[in-house]
């Protein structure tokens, strides 16, 4: 189990993407996702607009830094949903790759009895609540040091999500979420890095 209370860093650190929503875009990123299509993303200053489709909203994602029992630095991903119209059976979050590929990260298949503000351990290594109107999940941990992106701090570097979601009516909603990550945000990980005893 980890120690989620040696938490380190979250990105500028978690990113709260409902503050973009009152700034004007300023440049476009393309990304392929998933059956090869490019998807365009607006981004701002403060980094992307939080997706939305009218029944739910992404509203926070970042990237967590922590050290676990083992004394290793390991980074997860943060998502809140928040639920706007239908309520969710199924929630599915993949990374999407370079290749377009998506990578599952977070499967959460939840019902009415594990509502609470207590956290659950899912089986893939995630942890998530289910509130209200929000869904909060935290991915399983992974080893910092491993981290491609890591290797080049001089250069922004783009995560996109797919977040999948099945209402309990029945209907679907596929969002994708872009987030940015900027070489100051890199060097301050380096630095923590290595202040952290091995």
């Amino acid at each position: 189990m980890n120690n989620w209370r040696k938490c380190f860093a979250v990105l500028a650190l978690v990113v709260s993407l409902s503050a973009c929503q009152s700034v004007l875009p300023n440049r476009q990123l393309d990304f392929q996702v998933d059956g090869g299509a490019v998807k365009s993303f607006q981004m701002t200053e403060r980094g992307a607009l939080p997706a939305s489709d009218g029944t739910y909203h992404v509203e926070n994602l970042g990237l967590m830094l922590y050290q676990a029992d083992n004394g290793q630095l390991e980074y997860a991903w943060n998502f809140v949903v928040n639920v706007e119209k239908k309520a969710p059976s199924h929630i599915q979050v993949s990374q999407v790759l370079n290749d377009g590929t998506a990578q599952a990260l977070i499967t959460d298949e939840f019902l009415s009895d594990k509502r609470g503000d207590a956290w659950r351990n899912l089986d893939d290594g995630s942890r998530s609540q289910v509130l209200a109107q929000r869904w909060h999940a935290v991915s399983k941990g992974k080893n910092m040091a491993q981290v491609a992106w890591l290797n080049q701090p001089e250069t922004e570097t783009m995560f996109v999500f797919k977040i999948e979601i099945q209402a309990q009516d029945g209907s679907r909603s596929v969002l994708y979420q872009p987030m940015v990550l900027a070489p100051d945000s890199k060097q301050q990980y380096l630095k923590l890095m290595a202040q952290i005893p091995s």
